[in-house]
């Protein structure tokens, strides 16, 4: 993506998806200087919506700690 040149020292770059991105600028005047380093940017944008649960199963087995047991008669 190119960017028009303007005075300004920082830019806003919105409406990217998921993704991960490389960013570089140069200056120019009269002349161009060279590209800056490169300046990953990672986006992680939100789900949609929120995942439902529809059903959900338990199993569980109860004991008493050997402690609380009572001696059989």
């Amino acid at each position: 993506m190119h960017l028009d040149c303007s005075a300004a020292t920082s830019k806003a770059v919105s409406g990217k998806i998921t993704g991960i991105y490389d960013y570089r600028v140069r200056a120019c005047n009269a002349e161009c200087g060279g590209w800056s380093a490169i300046a990953t940017v990672a986006v992680e944008l939100p789900p949609d919506a929120v995942p439902t649960i529809s059903n959900i199963e338990v199993g569980f087995t109860s004991r008493q700690p050997a402690a609380a047991r009572r001696p059989d008669p």
